[in-house]
């Protein structure tokens, strides 16, 4: 079938012009016994014509014999249906089949309306579809941007056109129209989803990013946070690439010690995982920033909130959309390594520097462990949806299938979704769902991948059949190496984490008054978490003590139900506006986990083994345990506007939490803003080329609760036993085993923020910026006890530290759209900077690796022992003394870096380390940008960080000696240490000694970098062809990821995750890369 019923009428009218153009065109053919389908497409190749007809009323199987020459496409016609009911039309080069009753009918309904459609400069629009709203009746404007369609006088006629608003134009009678679209630039009539309500963007107060979805689902990415890498200011996304990883966000900078992970709330339901979200169903996405924004969720949002708001069915027949891509992972040798016979030369150097024998090495083997470990990976995904509705209700159900094979041994992701959402309005009534279910199942790289093939000697086989297990790993006899075969790890222990979550939402709604709302919305997350491994017997290291086979598995199920009611009242006196929304919220979760081990498992006749606990022989082991918390609230929301002038929003939250004893499990979150849009006053009239100009200031508390779910309550330990009298009878036992805080409360963050949002050139451009000023008190950290204390399970925590952040953002974008040319570019900036004004009880620091926070500074500074170069000969040795004269580093040699003193003791230790660097950016910010022309467009996203400082940890571990004194282990290749006869600023090996290797400034490089993030070019395929296979859009696209690399960072990727506060500069060997991918996609819609 051609085309069905629904698009039957899509372009009836009057056609004079078209009718004019058939009788000239002429066509020539000839057919034996052939069908009208066959003629009909015969046709359509020789002319610029397509035809439109059903098979339910026009018999296309019909066979017929006819020969032309040179005859007129009309004449062709009528030979074609002579004795027939069929009649046609021409519209805009479109032949519209069908019976003639139906073209009589209609005609007698209809009156022809004819109009023209053009842009704000008066261009004529082509291309653009004119529908009768709530028919399916529609024409397209021509070259000259002209339509005609059947309409009655009372109807409306609905104007769309990609890149503009649609339009809504009462035909009143009317015979002639002339329609003005406007451009579609994020306009300030936008709707933006705040929380428990909606509110034009225009008249938003506090500070909320709205982030950019349409392309989201072009990018390769793992989660939803790699999508929006780099697109709002003032949010640091930090991540690797590793299959399954969601990712880490943080937005205005750390603000607690614990957890800065935002709030995302998904369709009106707040959760803590994203990792199943499909970036396909996004229908739009909010970043909220500050108190006035934040406040409506209390006491979780002191450290931001993203609030997803899911696609939903739009009026019209069912639409199928589908896409599907195909990318390949490719990460390109940041170093490479030496090789055997090398290696042999700087080992044997190492070893004689050491005082320790050389060894006789097998050069016979020569391992590329680099290669054992990368591979080409890839992704894919496919998805797929059905949307439609009514002005009654409306339905939209995708599907979703996400595969991902790693550039690392070992690693892969799979992902299936469902989502049904549906809406539905009768009379004063309307309700409505948000459904998901995902499975996830995350196979994890099960040893330290990168770092263990560091460590590797190219002399050890990857497999050796004498070893236990099968792989090779050190020999005593011919090398020292001590370090761990990962691939041996990876194929002895199988690890697999799976999840299985079903998330949704169902609300129903009253208008019970014009103004007056009620709304109930019932939310509910289970999650059924499954973890497994299985350990196969065998080494991956030398001297590894046995490990029998075992398998372990925990289950654990997550149930998270929330009630909401909430009533709002809407209404406009003159030129007050008012809304005011009241409500309350209950929301518990619960956790239940099992979980047990067995050793020496069975295995088949094969030597598979069996990978159930039923199977194992000894040692079998059980355990579990329970989680619960509540959060009980109390919120409400003003918002007031004067004249659209003077704005004015205030919001309350009251939030109690059982994670607390009762005496402090009460909070209040209050906040208030207010903004000026002095476009709107008198004095600004003259200034026409402002669309809008608007001042906000907002001020408020917010609060975060870090803690877990008993740390409140003493734990005590019910596994143990103690032997009495001169029996020995034993009698089970149990003892506080740490000590506990039971004044635990909120952590309580105020927020100042000034802002103003600006556009002009009719919205073409748009400014918004943004300072702000952030206090943390009651900061929740551990503080140390002495363990004679009775206290053996870490430290108590308490309300001690406040954190300060301050910080600057703007965004500024500029859209446009010239004939058959379109573009855009959107620039973001931010900055923060950080400060740590108490840690409580007189503490003054807190030292972890190479991190010191310390009060009035910010948090994780690097704090190193300075360098001075290297020694080059003994009496630059002897003669570098102290103050006192002693020799500060009597044991060095020349080619030993050179250490300062900075205690002046006359000794280097860590008493000599000094705050060297900072891990914060000084800013960030992002460019994305794009060309449209004709069906062509190009799109790119551009990131940088710049201005932080990097502790290379990788470098450390190859330079510094024998990698962390692993024993015999790897080098670069081409490794130009220290040698009297050739000084270079490289230290000389060492196997197996610090003295080179010390956390110090050598090891710290300039961390910034730009990157291209994406690069994407897509190719519409026109109309007319679409059309031959029953298509309504389709787009090819390629997408490039990490394209392009600026900095001066060595060895490896400077984009890493950084979720440890306290060493966020360290840059670690194991870390994921980030790999270069090219991505094939196509999306279509029929």
């Amino acid at each position: 079938m051609r085309l069905t019923v629904v698009f039957l009428f899509l372009f009836i009218g009057g056609a004079i012009a078209e009718n004019t153009l058939a009788q000239n065109t002429k066509v020539s053919f000839s057919v034996q016994n052939e069908t009208i389908a066959d003629v009909l497409e015969a046709v359509e190749k020789q002319t610029d014509f397509i035809f439109i007809y059903d098979n339910e009323n026009v018999d296309v199987n019909r066979k017929v014999t006819l020969e032309v020459k040179q005859l007129s496409l009309f004449d062709v016609l009528n030979r074609l249906f002579r004795n027939t009911d069929i009649a046609y039309t021409i519209v805009n080069e479109k032949i519209i089949l069908n019976k003639e009753k139906s073209f009589i009918s209609m005609q007698q309904q209809q009156k022809q309306v004819t109009g023209t459609v053009k842009d704000e400069n008066g261009n004529p629009v082509i291309g653009a579809t004119v529908f009768v709203e709530g028919t399916t009746i529609g024409a397209v404007t021509d070259v000259d941007g002209r339509f005609t369609i059947e309409a009655d006088g009372n109807s409306t006629l609905q104007v769309r056109y990609i890149g503009y608003v649609t339009a809504y134009v009462p035909v009143k009678q009317r015979r002639n129209i002339v329609i003005t679209l406007k451009e579609d630039n994020q306009s300030l009539d936008e709707v933006v989803v705040i929380g428990y309500g909606t509110v034009k963007k225009k008249d938003l107060t506090g500070a909320i990013s709205v982030v950019n979805t349409k392309t989201m689902g072009e990018i390769p990415s793992t989660s939803v946070l790699e999508s929006m890498n780099g697109m709002v200011p003032g949010i640091e996304i930090s991540m690797n690439a590793r299959p399954g990883d969601t990712g880490f966000a943080t937005i205005r900078g750390i603000s607690n010690f614990t957890n800065n992970t935002p709030l995302y709330v998904i369709d009106g339901l707040p959760t803590n995982d994203i990792r199943d979200m499909n970036v396909n169903d996004i229908e739009s996405m909010q970043v909220l920033k500050d108190a006035s924004a934040a406040a409506i969720y209390g006491s979780r949002a002191a450290n931001g909130v993203i609030i997803i708001t899911t696609k939903k069915g739009t009026n019209g027949a069912v639409k199928v959309d589908f896409s599907a891509s195909y990318a390949i992972q490719h990460y390109s040798r940041p170093f490479e390594l030496a090789d055997a016979e090398e290696w042999s030369k700087i080992n044997t150097v190492a070893r004689q520097n050491a005082g320790l024998p050389t060894m006789s090495h097998d050069l016979s083997v020569d391992t590329d462990w680099w290669d054992a470990i990368i591979r080409t990976g890839n992704i894919q995904q496919y998805n797929v949806s059905l949307s439609g509705g009514n002005e009654t209700g409306n339905y939209y159900v995708s599907g979703e299938y996400y595969t991902n094979k790693g550039v690392l041994y070992g690693s892969g992701y799979d992902r299936f979704s469902v989502r049904v959402n549906t809406n539905a309005k009768k009379g004063i009534f309307s309700m409505g769902q948000a459904l998901t279910l995902s499975n996830n199942v995350v196979d994890p790289t099960v040893a330290n991948t990168i770092m263990d093939a560091l460590s590797m000697a190219p002399v050890v086989p990857i497999y050796n059949p004498e070893n236990p297990g099968g792989y090779g790993y050190g020999d005593p006899k011919t090398n020292n190496n001590i370090g761990n075969n990962p691939i041996a790890q990876d194929d002895l222990v199988d690890r697999t984490n799976k999840n299985f979550r079903i998330r949704g939402t169902i609300w129903g709604e009253i208008a019970i008054l014009k103004s007056l709302k009620y709304k109930l919305n019932v939310g509910y997350e289970l999650n059924f978490d499954n973890s497994k491994t299985l350990r196969r017997e065998g080494d991956w290291r030398m001297n590894m003590a046995y490990q029998p086979s075992y398998v372990s598995e925990s289950s654990g199920r997550f149930d998270k139900p929330l009630v909401e009611n909430t009533l709002t009242f809407d209404e406009k006196f003159g030129k007050h506006a008012i809304n005011v929304m009241v409500g309350n919220s209950y929301q518990k979760e619960t956790y239940n986990q099992i979980s047990g081990k067995i050793q020496d498992i069975l295995q088949t006749s094969s030597g598979k083994y069996y990978d159930v606990m039923d199977a194992g022989t000894s040692l079998p082991q059980a355990g579990g345990y329970r989680n619960v918390a509540v959060l009980l609230s109390y919120l409400g929301r003003l918002n007031y506007t004067y004249d659209d002038k003077y704005l004015l929003t205030a919001t309350f939250r009251r939030d109690a939490s059982s994670r607390v004893k009762k005496e402090n499990r009460w909070g209040n979150f209050p906040s208030i803003s207010a903004a000026w849009r002095i476009s709107k006053e008198r004095f600004f009239a003259p200034v026409k080329w402002v669309d809008d100009l608007k001042v906000r200031a907002s001020y408020g508390t917010l609060g975060s609760l870090n803690i877990g779910y008993w740390d409140y309550a003493p734990v005590i330990n019910t596994f143990l036993a103690a032997t009495f009298g001169t029996e020995q009878l034993q009698q089970n036992a149990a003892i506080q085993t740490n000590l506990v805080n039971e004044n635990l409360k909120w952590e309580s963050q105020t927020q100042l923020d000034f802002g103003f949002d600006a556009s002009a050139f009719n919205n073409r451009l748009t400014f918004s910026a943004d300072y702000y000023i952030s206090k943390t008190k009651d900061v929740l950290t551990a503080m140390p006890i002495l363990m004679t204390t009775g206290n053996g399970a870490g430290n108590p925590v308490v309300n001690a530290a406040s954190l300060e952040n301050r910080g600057f953002e703007f965004s500024l974008g500029w859209r446009e759209k010239r004939k058959d040319f379109s573009y855009y570019a959107n620039l973001n900036f931010s900055t923060v900077k950080n400060k740590v004004t108490s840690l409580g009880y007189g503490r003054v620091d807190i030292i972890s690796g190479q991190g010191r926070t310390a009060v009035g500074r910010p948090i994780g500074e690097f704090y190193l022992i300075k360098t001075d170069g290297i020694f080059q000969n003994d009496d630059e040795i002897q003669s570098y003394k102290n103050s006192e004269g002693k020799v500060i580093q009597p044991d060095a040699k020349p080619g030993d870096i050179k250490y300062i003193d900075f205690n002046d003791d006359g000794k280097i230790t860590d008493a000599d380390r000094q705050v060297l660097g900072s891990p914060h950016s000084l800013f960030q910010a992002g460019v994305n940008m794009g060309f449209a022309w004709k069906n062509f467009d190009l799109k790119m996203n551009w990131f940088m960080d710049i201005g932080s400082d990097v502790f290379n940890a990788t470098k450390q571990y190859m330079i510094g000696a024998d990698a962390a004194g692993n024993g015999d282990s790897n080098y670069l290749k081409n490794f130009n240490y220290w040698t009297p006869e050739r000084p270079t600023n490289i230290p000389r090996p060492i196997a197996g000694k610090i003295t080179n290797r010390r956390d110090s400034d050598y090891w710290l490089e300039n961390g910034s970098w730009v990157k291209l993030k994406t690069l994407s070019i897509g190719y519409t395929i026109p109309e007319k062809l679409l059309h031959k296979i029953h298509f309504n859009t389709c787009r090819v696209y390629v997408t490039c990821q990490n394209l392009l690399t600026i900095s001066s960072f060595s060895m490896q990727d400077p984009e890493y995750r950084k979720d440890n506060i306290w060493n966020k500069g360290y840059r670690g060997v194991a870390a994921y890369p980030n790999p270069f991918a090219i991505n094939f996609g196509v999306q279509f819609q029929f």
